[in-house]
């Protein structure tokens, strides 16, 4: 066990045979990732249903998505710092998941512009 920010982490080593296990599967080509989006499917039923309806199961996805770009910013700035091998690697991710959240942003935007204008 080792401390941690809020409690008592266990600790992991990797074995000579999982590192190669690790290695082997690092060597694998990566695929693209599944995107599963629910709010994409909300919009394209949106014909079917009220406007309003849709707008009202879209309205929590941007306090969602705020709250996510929160923690990434609060996961920056706490990265630990006993780890400076792992910083550019940690620093990628981040870039990716911010990424991928302010255009999931974006893309709300234009989804309930798109649906207000249709109403």
């Amino acid at each position: 066990k080792r401390p941690g920010q809020t409690r008592e982490r266990t600790h992991y080593t990797l074995t000579d045979r999982g590192r190669e296990a690790l290695e082997e599967w690092a060597r694998t080509p990566a695929t693209l990732p599944k995107i599963q989006n629910e709010g994409i499917v909300r919009v394209l039923a949106s014909d079917l249903v009220p406007v309003e309806a849709t707008l009202e199961g879209l309205a929590s996805l941007r306090e969602q998505l705020e709250e996510q770009l929160a923690w990434v910013e609060r996961a920056r700035a706490r990265r630990p710092e006993s780890a400076p091998h792992r910083e550019q690697t940690l620093e990628v991710n981040e870039i990716f998941g911010e990424g991928i959240l302010r255009v999931q942003l974006e893309w709300l935007e234009q989804a309930e512009k798109t649906l207000r204008a249709q109403s």
